[in-house]
């Protein structure tokens, strides 16, 4: 069980075991004798293992039964809006959660909208994932570093993870469009 979730945290990771083992200061033997469950992993390498993956020990610890479905369908009418403190935009989720509370998806959509005259936030944010943008109203300012980009209807941008950004909608309609966030985030933040 442990080593189906270690090889399946490893391939979405994109790591061969080669890789793998180098984070973690172990072999390749190793390695593919805890994925075929031939050995068990001590609490120690277990910890070096999760860490490499990035997922937290208990992912790989927990008796949680795997997702089954291959798609996941999601109707208009139950779509979640996530809003944060300090921030005028408002989010609705776009991609459907998942019933695993240990996976989430490798991206996330949402549809974005920012009242007229408003900033995104009170300053710049930054977060490790990579970010498109794609504007279907409104007009949209996107200050990245020293770099002001304004968006009209129909242009996209893409932020790389871990700039520092900021959006202000100079128009007198809100601002609004699509985003898209890799890898995913805030699906913690939201559950079926």
């Amino acid at each position: 069980m442990i080593g189906a979730k270690i090889h399946r945290y490893r391939i979405k990771k994109g790591l061969t075991l080669q890789e793998l083992a180098g984070r973690t200061m172990t072999t390749a033997g190793y390695l593919s004798q805890l994925e075929r469950d031939l050995t068990e992993p001590s609490l120690a390498a277990l910890r070096k293992i999760a860490s490499a993956l990035d997922v937290p020990i208990f992912t790989l610890l927990s008796e949680e039964e795997e997702e089954t479905s291959v798609t996941a369908f999601q109707p208009a009418s139950s779509r979640h809006q996530v809003s944060f403190p300090g921030s005028g935009v408002v989010y609705e989720l776009l991609t459907p959660p998942t019933q695993s509370a240990l996976e989430g998806p490798d991206f996330l959509m949402m549809t974005f909208s920012l009242p007229a005259h408003s900033f995104g936030s009170e300053e710049r944010v930054s977060h490790d994932a990579e970010e498109c943008l794609y504007l279907t109203s409104g007009v949209l300012e996107v200050f990245t570093g020293e770099q002001t980009c304004t968006l009209e209807v129909g242009d996209c941008i893409r932020i790389p993870g871990g700039a520092p950004h900021n959006l202000y909608n100079p128009g007198a309609a809100p601002a609004e469009g699509i985003c898209c966030l890799n890898p995913g985030m805030f699906v913690s933040t939201v559950r079926p």
